[in-house]
């Protein structure tokens, strides 16, 4: 004897039942262990509609087929979590949503034209897989892309950075590109909020704007960084900084070409003033400076170096 108590119609020994799922279905199945199932059996076995609520208070309403969950169903964990979409012999299998309280995972077709639309294949054998769009609570951030059996898959994908503000989480920066170790690694862009309204972006802010090589989610290698103001850097980065050669165009059409290090003009470099530059003054004359070539630190010459300039009377 189990112990189980059986509500309902028999056909040849075996419990049968062809009524559909509605929530109140009288004909039931509870077992010893306080396990309840309302729906529909086949020869004894759960197969068609069916709610099954746990003993542990979790509960699954959807589809079964030969007693295990199969097509559609939602599950909700004891803790909270939630699982809605498809299932096959018993596991989380094709186009589905999970949710807890560290990750929210959904199915999309990204980075097709349709962001939203959904896909099969993003769950497989109760593991992440195949495209999707995951949302990290406790990190503040939102990644899509591809996964392989569970794990973020190295390659293309999209990761949206956020910030909280005054209670608000607003968002701080956006990577796309490339990614490995679920790092920024290979090329990519990513396009840095400062907090400054730009009608023109769909009201999201101005941004600073990387395109190069990242190196375990550092710039590292040839990039172009261009700056909200418009000034823009050409070169060679080292540990997330401008290191090494490279060139700055101002807004102002200046240019600077010559070494970097942590970001500043440092060591040799040529400066060309497109509207010259009042470099010192002599006895009622005005030295305008067209370029200096010769050592940096920071925004200033510093040690030896050659300056053309044009001499001009008050």
């Amino acid at each position: 004897k189990t112990g189980d108590v059986v509500e309902g119609t028999w056909k040849e020994g075996f419990r049968q039942d062809t009524g559909i799922l509605e929530d109140d279905v009288k004909d039931h199945y509870t077992f010893k262990n306080g396990d309840n199932y309302s729906g529909c059996f086949v020869r004894g076995r759960k197969h068609g509609a069916g709610t099954m609520v746990y003993a542990d208070k979790s509960w699954y309403k959807g589809m079964w087929f030969d007693d295990l969950r199969e097509g559609k169903g939602r599950w909700e964990l004891a803790n909270g979590n939630i699982y809605d979409g498809q299932w096959k012999a018993g596991f989380m299998h094709g186009c589905g949503d999970w949710e807890d309280d560290e990750i929210a995972f959904e199915a999309t077709s990204w980075p097709d034209t349709n962001p939203d639309s959904k896909i099969a294949g993003n769950f497989m054998d109760g593991v992440k897989h195949g495209k999707g769009r995951m949302a990290y609570h406790k990190k503040n951030c939102t990644f899509k892309g591809v996964w392989l059996r569970g794990d973020r898959s190295d390659g293309y994908g999209q990761m949206e950075y956020y910030a909280t503000e005054d209670g608000d989480s607003k968002l701080d920066r956006v990577y796309t590109g490339t990614w490995k170790n679920e790092a920024e690694d290979g090329q990519g862009r990513m396009k840095y909020h400062n907090g400054q309204q730009d009608e023109q972006d769909g009201g999201l802010g101005e941004y600073d704007e990387y395109e190069g090589i990242f190196v375990n989610g550092k710039r590292s290698g040839l990039g172009r960084l261009t700056y909200t103001n418009k000034d823009e850097y050409v070169g060679q980065f080292d540990n997330d900084q401008p290191n090494g050669h490279g060139t700055i165009s101002y807004a102002n059409k200046d240019v600077y070409v010559g070494n970097m290090s942590e970001g500043r003009r440092f060591g040799k470099g040529k400066m060309t003033y497109a509207n010259g530059y009042v470099f010192f003054d002599i006895v009622g004359l005005n030295c305008t400076a067209t370029t200096f070539v010769g050592e940096w630190d920071g925004e200033r010459s510093n040690g030896f170096g050659e300056l053309t300039a044009d001499l001009r009377s008050n």
